[in-house]
């Protein structure tokens, strides 16, 4: 498929779908052999505290499991035009996503960076008995406010991520920018004999629907419409409570962050299921290529995630300090 996008001048689609499909998941793969090798043979390898900071920042880009979504829904689609069989490889991508996330979700980034340091020869619990000290925030653990890098992880420490609000501020209102054209333009074009059918995002969600693919209107409604809005009002909702004044309780808001971090990148289901139809759905008489929309799509699945991944959530809890009436209040809700 990404030689199939690469053919048709499709580079820039090519190179984002070979990143999260393949790219990402092998290279953190790699990594983690890499670092547990070293660790099991009680080894500190060059470079390997490097490769545990990138193996926990790639854990947010794998996208096996979107993709293998993105497959069923486009095999429910095709299968009513054509007879279609999986093969061999379907089945490893399941597999291969499952142990993915598995993966993924059980690396213990803390203990590793904790494990390295005692191989050489530090032991950064020493640390926690200074009444002066700031939390790293990547590998968790307590330095002395006076350092500028992290004894740990190697990460350059501060209180709060440096210009976290602004930072995050800037990648959503690029998000919402680019939501525009990504739903007015059109996101897949059918070509035939004699007429080009280009269709946007709502208009392949109502053709689905009328045709009887209730499921699959929904999927692509879930992950095109709802998630994007969804993921773009939560992040104001957290930005303008950090920033002014809490619009509900600090654990609410916490709870608000962590879903809104997990769930952005499933908005990428319609853009495979794009470019699955181009590869598997292409004859003389009728093939399908993606829309100009398809690039702005893609940016505002990106920004809104790296908005996301810029926020400091622990700015609510400082402004929420700053406005203990509505904690109060909050809390009494809670209690009774």
């Amino acid at each position: 498929m990404v030689a199939t996008l690469a053919q048709q001048d499709y580079s820039l689609l090519a190179e984002i779908m070979f990143f999260l499909t393949f790219g990402s998941p092998v290279l953190f793969l790699l990594l983690c052999l890499y670092v547990f090798t070293g660790l099991r043979y009680q080894q500190v390898l060059p470079g390997m505290l490097y490769a545990t900071r990138t193996l926990v920042r790639l854990r947010h880009w794998i996208m096996v499991d979107v993709f293998y979504i993105a497959t069923l829904v486009s095999y429910i689609k095709i299968s009513g035009m054509a007879q279609i069989h999986f093969g061999l490889a379907f089945w490893f991508m399941m597999v291969l996503g499952i142990l993915l996330i598995r993966t993924s979700q059980g690396v213990p980034e803390h203990w590793i960076f904790y494990q390295i340091q005692r191989l050489t020869g530090h032991d950064p619990t020493l640390h926690m008995h200074n009444t002066d000290t700031i939390n790293c925030h990547y590998c968790l653990f307590e330095q002395p406010d006076t350092q500028n890098v992290c004894d740990v992880c190697g990460s350059y420490l501060s209180r709060r991520k440096p210009l976290s609000l602004s930072i995050s501020m800037a990648f959503l209102l690029a998000a919402i920018i680019f939501y525009i054209p990504a739903n007015l333009l059109p996101m897949m074009i059918t070509r035939s004999p004699g007429t080009n059918l280009a269709s946007t995002i709502l208009d392949g969600i109502e053709y689905m629907w009328n045709d009887g693919d209730v499921l699959i209107a929904v999927v692509i409604f879930s992950a095109s419409m709802a998630i994007p809005v969804l993921k773009i009002i939560s992040m104001l909702v957290l930005l303008y409570s950090a920033a002014y004044q809490p619009l509900m309780s600090a654990r609410k808001l916490t709870v608000l962050y962590r879903i809104t971090e997990s769930i952005g990148r499933w908005s990428m289901i319609d853009i495979f299921v794009v470019i699955i139809l181009m590869s598997a759905f292409s004859t003389p008489l009728a093939h399908v290529t993606p829309g100009a929309a398809t690039i702005y799509f893609c940016a505002v699945v990106i920004l809104t995630m790296i908005s996301a991944l810029s926020f400091d959530p622990r700015l609510i809890w400082d402004e929420m300090k700053r406005h203990p009436s509505h904690h109060k209040s909050s809390n009494k809700r809670h209690s009774s």
